[in-house]
């Protein structure tokens, strides 16, 4: 048996496995910061399975586009969901429309057709987004602080 279909067998295996993962996802009971904290090590070890399934060979900018572009949507349907359980809750209010996390799927998407363009600016785009998650989400610190202070 060839290596590329060695590869290709444990990528299936990988990618069957990453499915069971997400079925195993629950949405949390209730919609505040502690409900979410209960379903945090599922959500982490499914995020981290997708930087798993590219251990084994280089990846082409494209594939790590779709990718990051898959994951966020993947977030995304899993904060609504979260959200449709309790409309009204304080995570509801401090998520509001989510500009960040939309703007993070686009640009991805963006990334992805620009990874046959010239994959550079399919790099910076990514290294952009990081950039922007690592700034502190004022909207929910300005909706979490005033309960830790009382």
């Amino acid at each position: 048996m060839g290596k590329n279909r060695l590869e290709a067998f444990s990528d299936g295996v990988i990618a069957i496995l990453i499915t069971i993962m997400v079925l195993e996802l629950r949405v949390p009971e209730g919609g505040d910061f502690d409900a979410l904290r209960q379903v945090f090590p599922h959500l982490l070890t499914y995020v981290m399975s997708f930087v798993y399934l590219q251990h084994n060979r280089p990846v082409p900018t494209a594939v790590y586009a779709a990718i990051l572009f898959f994951a966020g949507v993947a977030y995304f349907v899993l904060q609504q969901c979260i959200i449709a359980q309790e409309p009204d809750s304080q995570l509801a209010r401090a998520i509001g429309r989510d500009a960040k996390g939309i703007l993070s799927a686009a640009l991805y998407a963006v990334a992805l057709g620009l990874a046959f363009v010239n994959p550079l600016f399919s790099d910076a785009i990514f290294v952009f987004v990081a950039a922007m998650w690592l700034v502190p989400d004022r909207r929910i610190e300005s909706r979490i602080s005033p309960q830790t202070s009382e």
